[in-house]
Order: structure tokens, then sequence, then C-alpha cells
């Protein structure tokens, strides 16, 4: 399976927005750039396996709420 970059980044900006995360202070705790979290949220990107646990945690969520998989073609 691969990740769906498209609802992965649907399911974090639902997220962000019910915690009242801004892109700036969730790129500051992650220790990236705020071009990393756009292009998170724009599913250009997806978070690494690390960040992904990291952005769980901030936002108080299961992995299964941010990562959205696909199955293979």
């Amino acid at each position: 399976m691969r990740v769906d970059k498209v609802q992965t980044s649907r399911n974090l900006r639902v997220l962000m927005a019910a915690r009242h995360a801004d892109v700036a202070s969730l790129a500051s705790a992650l220790n990236v750039s705020r071009t990393t979290v756009y292009n998170y949220l724009k599913a250009k990107r997806s978070p690494d396996p690390e960040r992904s646990e990291l952005i769980c945690r901030l936002l108080g969520v299961q992995m299964t709420d941010l990562i959205a998989y696909r199955p293979e073609a």
C-alpha cells in the first residue's frame, strides 16, 4: 500500500484546524521549514514516518487519523 498524499493532506488540514495549530508553529515543532508543512498540506509531499509520529503526538491523534493509504494498482 502507498500513502495517499491527497487524503493525508486533507487529514492534516482538518486535524490542524481542530487543534488551532498553524503552519508556523507546526513547522517549528517539527524543526522543518514552513514550506515543508505547506508541501504536506498541498499534497506535494507526505511526512516521513518519524515526522508523522511527531505530528500525531503534537496533535494528540493516532497515526490512522493522519496517514491515509491507497492500494497499489
